[in-house]
């Protein structure tokens, strides 16, 4: 025969009370059980990558570029701390070199290299009151996605570098559609 024995009220808040502690011990360690998810990145991480990544990198930019919300942050972050905003064109652009384009406190001229034909210089002329030498340009064409170019050090407020006249840097700043930031 099986007894069994009624509690009394105070013995079943005890239980529940009990319950209660083992079932959140239970809940916590399955969630510290499974295994991590190494494509996710905080947003303090993003910010820091931002402000103080003296390289690029891919496998960071490409879990960023693969995240909607990820993305939509690190824009924010882009546009809103900039140093200096070139915004998309207000009219169609020639697709010839030499070739300037006009930002707020800034400009940016592409012109052909006499020593070798398929080179250019890209050749950043910023204001005299610019108190922060941008490191970085960042690209934004609607919601297309484009890694980060690491800038030369500012000489006399003129950054100036040498590119393949047909690379990715030189389209996405003759392309009207595209807004860069230099930050």
């Amino acid at each position: 025969m099986i007894e069994y024995r009624i509690s009394k009220s105070n013995d079943i808040d005890s239980v529940r009370e009990n319950f209660n502690e083992v079932s959140w011990v239970n809940e916590l360690t399955l969630l510290t059980d499974k295994p991590k998810n190494e494509d996710l990145i905080s947003l303090s991480s993003i910010y820091a990558y931002i402000k103080t990544a003296s390289a690029f990198d891919e496998t960071l930019e490409k879990t960023i570029r693969s995240n909607i919300n990820l993305w939509k942050f690190y824009k924010k972050i882009i546009s809103e701390t900039a140093t200096l905003h070139l915004p998309e064109a207000m009219a169609a652009s020639s697709e010839e070199i030499p070739y300037t384009r006009h930002g707020d406190q800034w400009a940016v001229t592409i012109e052909l290299s006499r020593a070798e034909p398929e080179q250019v210089y890209i050749i950043f002329k910023l204001a005299d009151n610019i108190n922060q030498s941008p490191k970085s340009i960042f690209f934004f064409k609607g919601d297309e996605t484009h890694p980060r170019w690491e800038l030369p050090e500012i000489n006399d407020g003129v950054i100036q570098l040498i590119s393949d006249r047909h690379s990715d840097l030189v389209k996405l700043l003759m392309d009207p559609k595209t807004e860069a930031y230099l930050w």
